[in-house]
C-alpha cells in the first residue's frame, strides 16, 4: 500500500468520525431537532458525485471510503425521515 492509499485511508477514517456522532444523536434521540435534510442531500450528491469520479479513476480505497460515507448518509437521511 503506498502513500496515496494511506491518505485516502486516513480520509475515510475521517469521513466515518464525522458521521457517527451524528448518527449516534439521530438514533437516540426521539425527535430530529438541528438537522438539516437538505444539507445531508447536498452532502449525498457531492459525495456521490466525488465516488463516482473515483469509480472512473479505478481509485478503488477512495471508492470503498466513499461508499461507507454514501451509507452512513443515506442511513441519517432515513432516519431523519423517519423521526420528523
Amino acid at each position: 500500500m503506498d502513500t496515496v492509499d494511506l491518505l485516502g485511508l486516513l480520509g475515510a477514517a475521517g469521513l466515518i468520525l464525522f458521521y457517527l456522532p451524528q448518527l449516534w444523536t439521530l438514533w437516540r434521540t426521539p425527535r430530529v431537532v438541528g438537522f438539516n435534510i437538505y444539507a445531508w442531500v447536498a452532502l449525498l450528491v457531492g459525495v456521490s458525485a466525488l465516488m463516482l469520479q473515483l469509480v472512473y479513476l479505478q481509485a478503488w480505497t477512495g471508492v470503498t471510503a466513499n461508499a461507507i460515507a454514501v451509507l452512513a448518509i443515506v442511513a441519517s437521511i432515513v432516519l431523519m425521515r423517519r423521526k420528523s
